[in-house]
């Protein structure tokens, strides 16, 4: 019977090889086992160090809010280290924040146990750092989340906000960024990636919200015939576009600036809203960007896609 220690960088025991033979080893053989040794060291010491990383980096954290601003450099790099072993990455590789939604209709087993589902997400996004919250859960991930691994997960009920790729100091921006969507994934039922959206009020409303925007500030002028539909939200756009200068908007229509202030004040009237008010006008700017069809005379509520 052969014992071979496993031990740590600094000696500390982590277990043991035991082997056992009915004759002695070769020399041969006595190489292969010193290889198979060392090997299971460096797994084991890998092992180790990752699973007590999380714990010592949320310790730190927590009893030092303010260090990730104020550290000094051995601290910090300390700390992305302790972050690197957490995700199974490297100091200098880039992360994301990933958060999940439960669709509404999945094949999630109700009532899953939360230790299962969260060592479901640490395995899917091969890191430690997870928590389940009360919207779905969140991640700190090494990995860039492709779309092979976006399907795996929405097949299991599930849709993601994918956020970009940032390190240990942006994590907190990252996930405000990610948060930020989390309407838009859970009304339009898709997932989404930050890097991917335009960082304007329409892009972060979602066509989906847009949508709902656009139908409930213009429904008095969208039960009216096609033909009136049409025209009086190209006048409104154009009103708009010009900043509601009344000389600029008869220019571009082609029509008197005193047609143009009779059309607008019955407008409205029609939508019951103040048009001399900014808020009012930007609300009714943006809903008019998810009227599809003005250019064809046809007015669309645009679908989900």
């Amino acid at each position: 019977m052969f014992g071979h220690p496993l031990r740590s960088t600094r000696d500390a025991n982590l277990g043991a090889l035991i082997l056992g033979t009915d004759q002695p080893l070769t020399p041969s053989q006595n190489s292969v086992v010193s290889s198979a040794v060392g090997l299971l060291e460096l797994l084991v010491r890998q092992r180790t160090s990752g699973s007590l990383a999380p714990s010592q980096l949320a310790t730190a954290l927590l009893l030092h809010p303010d260090s990730l601003a104020s550290g000094g450099t051995r601290h910090i790099n300390g700390l992305r280290d302790l972050l690197a072993q957490s995700t199974s990455s490297t100091r200098s590789a880039p992360l994301r924040v990933v958060q999940g939604i439960k669709a509404e209709q999945g094949t999630w087993p109700a009532g899953e146990s939360p230790v299962r589902e969260l060592l479901q997400w640490r395995r899917l996004f091969d890191t430690k750092l997870v928590e389940i919250t009360d919207y779905g859960f969140a991640a700190v991930t090494r990995l860039k989340v492709d779309d092979a691994l976006v399907s795996e997960v929405e097949r299991l009920g599930w849709r993601l906000v994918i956020g970009d790729a940032t390190e240990l100091a942006g994590l907190a921006g990252a996930y405000q960024r990610a948060a930020s969507l989390r309407s838009r994934v859970q009304g339009s039922g898709q997932s989404v990636r930050v890097d991917d959206v335009t960082w304007s009020v329409a892009g972060l409303l979602g066509r989906s919200a847009g949508t709902m925007l656009a139908t409930r500030l213009l429904e008095p002028v969208l039960a009216q015939e096609p033909d009136r539909i049409s025209s009086q939200l190209g006048l409104l756009k154009s009103w708009l576009g010009e900043n509601g200068n009344w000389d600029a908007t008869a220019k571009v229509l082609g029509l008197h600036r005193n047609s143009v202030r009779r059309q607008i004040n019955a407008l409205g009237e029609l939508l019951a809203m103040d048009l001399g008010s900014a808020q009012v006008r930007a609300e009714l700017w943006i809903a008019l960007q998810y009227v599809d069809g003005l250019e064809d005379g046809i007015v669309q509520m645009p679908q989900d896609r």
